[in-house]
C-alpha cells in the first residue's frame, strides 16, 4: 500500500479505480497464460533441436571413426562418406580439422543455414574427437566400399593401398545446422501464444495504460532517487578505500624502515635478524597489495601508439630470466620481430607481466614458459603458455576477480588488472587449458600498427 493511504482511504476508493485494477489483473493473467504457452512450446522445441543435433553430431562422428584404422585413412573414402552427411537435408556444412587447424574435410557453407532461434552460438555445433579409428581390430569393415583397400583378411588396418597417415589429433568436428524448421515451428508457437491473450489484451489496453503509466512513473522516480543516492554513496566509499590504502603505506614505510634497521643493527642476534627480514616481507607483500588496489580502483586512461612486440616480450623475459632459472623454468619467445600494435605501452607491458608471473608461479617445479603473438588481417594476438598445475574448471568463471587467489600470499588483483587494461583497450581475455597440460592465457583482436 503506498505511503499515505490507509484503510479509509482504500475504502473509499472510486469504483471505476478498482475496475481498473481487475481488468489489469485480467490482462496479466492472459499474458501469463500466453507466456506460459510459449515458454512450454519452445521448450519441447529446443529439447527436440538439441536431441537432433547430438544426433547428427553422432552419425558423423561414427562415420569419421570408420574412415580411419591404426592413424591410417582413406581421404577419398573420408569425402565421399562425410559428403553424404552434408547433402542431408539438416545439415548445412560440415568441417573435420584437427586442433592446430588442418583441414579433413570442409563442405557446405555456414552463411546459408541462418541464426538458431535457440542456441546463443546459433546454428553452428562442435565436438572434440581425441582419436579417430576407435572401431574394435575386428569389427565389422568400412563403410562406403572400404573392403578390400586396406581392410579385412589380410589387409591390416589401414595398409593397402590410398591409405595414408593421419595428422596428429585430437580433432574437431564442427557442423552447422539448417534451422529453418525449427524457426518456422517457432514462429508457430509464438503466434499461437499470442492469439490466446490478444482479445483481453486489446479489451483493457486503455485502462491498462493509464494505471501502468502512472505507476511506472511513480516508481522511476523512486528508483532514480535511491540509484542517485546509491551512486554517491559508492562514489565517497571508493574515494575513502583510495585515500585510506593510500595513507596506509606511510606507516607502513617507517615500520619497515625500522625492521631494517633492528636487523642490520651490529650484533643483533640471528633470531632477531630473522623476524626483522620477516616483518620487511610482510610490509612490502601489504604494499604491493595496496599499490594493486589503487590501480584497480583508479584506472588509468590508455595512450595507445605504435608498440614493437617482440621488443616488450624480450624485456620482460629478460627480467624474469634469474627467477624463472631459479624455478627450473624455461622461456621462450615467438614473436614477429615487424610485429607492431596499437596499445599503451606502460598498461601492455603491465599486462603481460602480471600474466608471465602468473605463469611462473603456476610452476614452482620447473617447466617451459611460452610467449608467442600472430597477425592476421589486421588484428593481433598475443598468448603466454605454461606447463603449470592448470585451472581447476569449477575457478574458471572466477578467474580475473578482484581478491580471488588460488596462489599461496596471491591477492587477485594481478589478472583483475589485466583484464582492465583488455577492456579499456577493446581487446578479448580468453583463458583456457592447454591442450596438453597447463594453460592458455590469450590477449586477442588487437589492432596492429606502422610507426608514423
Amino acid at each position: 500500500m503506498p505511503k499515505g493511504m490507509d484503510k479509509d482511504t482504500e475504502r473509499r476508493t472510486p469504483p471505476s479505480a478498482r475496475g481498473v485494477s481487475l481488468l489489469l489483473l485480467t490482462v496479466l493473467l492472459a499474458a501469463a497464460c500466453g507466456g506460459a504457452s510459449y515458454s512450454a512450446g519452445r521448450r519441447a522445441l529446443e529439447r527436440e533441436q538439441a536431441a537432433r543435433r547430438e544426433l547428427l553430431l553422432d552419425v558423423a562422428e561414427h562415420v569419421a571413426h570408420a574412415q580411419a584404422r591404426g592413424g591410417r585413412y582413406l581421404p577419398d573414402a573420408l569425402l565421399e562418406a562425410l559428403g553424404g552427411v552434408v547433402d542431408s537435408p539438416q545439415v548445412a556444412a560440415l568441417r573435420l580439422e584437427t586442433v592446430d587447424g588442418e583441414v579433413l574435410f570442409d563442405g557446405g557453407a555456414c552463411e546459408g543455414a541462418g541464426e538458431s532461434p535457440f542456441a546463443p552460438e546459433g546454428c553452428r555445433c562442435a565436438r572434440m574427437l581425441p582419436k579417430l579409428g576407435v572401431h574394435p581390430v575386428n569389427g565389422p569393415a568400412p563403410a562406403h566400399g572400404m573392403r578390400g583397400r586396406g581392410w579385412g583378411p589380410g589387409g591390416g588396418q589401414g595398409g593397402g593401398p590410398g591409405w595414408e597417415p593421419l595428422p596428429p589429433g585430437p580433432y574437431r568436428l564442427v557442423m552447422c545446422l539448417d534451422t529453418g524448421e525449427a524457426r518456422a515451428a517457432l514462429a508457430g508457437v509464438r503466434a499461437r501464444s499470442g492469439l490466446l491473450g490478444a482479445g483481453v489484451l486489446l479489451a483493457g489496453w486503455m485502462a491498462a495504460a493509464l494505471w501502468g503509466a502512472a505507476r511506472r512513473q511513480r516508481g522511476l522516480r523512486e528508483r532514480l532517487a535511491v540509484a542517485e543516492a546509491r551512486a554517491a554513496h559508492q562514489e565517497r566509499l571508493a574515494q575513502l578505500g583510495a585515500g585510506l590504502a593510500h595513507e596506509t603505506k606511510n606507516p607502513l614505510a617507517v615500520v619497515r624502515g625500522m625492521a631494517q634497521a633492528l636487523g642490520g643493527a651490529p650484533g643483533a642476534p640471528e633470531e632477531t635478524r630473522e623476524r626483522a627480514r620477516t616483518i620487511v616481507d610482510e610490509a612490502d607483500r601489504i604494499v604491493a597489495q595496496v599499490d594493486g588496489f589503487l590501480l584497480f580502483a583508479r584506472p588509468q586512461a590508455p595512450a595507445p601508439e605504435p608498440v614493437r612486440l617482440a621488443e616488450t616480450v624480450d624485456g620482460l623475459l629478460g627480467l624474469l630470466r634469474d627467477e624463472a632459472a631459479a624455478q627450473g623454468v624455461a622461456l621462450e619467445a615467438a614473436v614477429p620481430e615487424d610485429l607492431r600494435v596499437a596499445a599503451d605501452p606502460a598498461l601492455l607491458r603491465r599486462a603481460l607481466m602480471n600474466l608471465m608471473i602468473n605463469a611462473l608461479r603456476a610452476m614452482p617445479d620447473g617447466g617451459t614458459l611460452r610467449v608467442e603473438a600472430s597477425e592476421a588481417g589486421g588484428r593481433a594476438a598475443v598468448r603466454v603458455r605454461d606447463t603449470g598445475c592448470g585451472i581447476a574448471p569449477e575457478d574458471l568463471p572466477r578467474v580475473g576477480t578482484p581478491y580471488f587467489s588460488r596462489f599461496p600470499g596471491g591477492c587477485g588483483l594481478g589478472l583483475a588488472l589485466v583484464r582492465e587494461t583488455a577492456a579499456a583497450h577493446g581487446w578479448r581475455l580468453e583463458i583456457a587449458p592447454a591442450p596438453d597440460r597447463g594453460t592458455v592465457v590469450s590477449l586477442e583482436d588487437l589492432e596492429t600498427a606502422r610507426d608514423g
